[in-house]
């Protein structure tokens, strides 16, 4: 499987990463677009996650998709975090109180 790419891949993995991390692997399938579940269905026949619905009494807050990443899928993401956050920060629009001089 090779490395996303794509904007709507990297940014797809990091909102797929964030669902593990913070909600245990559940999303709600309203911030997900067609083309957006193409691309998990793509990674999951190439076994870099895997994703489904969660059984219908389980559901908790329109979250009725599950997600997990692989090893990789992790690894990838954890890249993209890096090189997201030094982009917004190179492109931030505040000074910092030690650079105003």
């Amino acid at each position: 499987m090779e490395t996303p790419t794509t904007k709507t891949e990297l940014s797809l993995l990091l909102f797929i990463e964030t669902a593990m991390v913070d909600h245990g692997g559940s999303f709600n399938p309203q911030h997900v677009n067609v083309e957006e579940f193409e691309i998990l269905d793509w990674w999951k026949e190439e076994k870099y996650i895997d994703h489904g619905r969660i059984v219908h009494r389980d559901i908790k807050s329109g979250k009725c998709h599950w997600v997990t990443l692989t090893s990789q899928a992790f690894a990838d993401a954890h890249r993209e975090r890096i090189a997201r956050s030094v982009r917004l920060y190179n492109g931030r629009r505040w000074v910092k109180t030690s650079e105003d001089e």
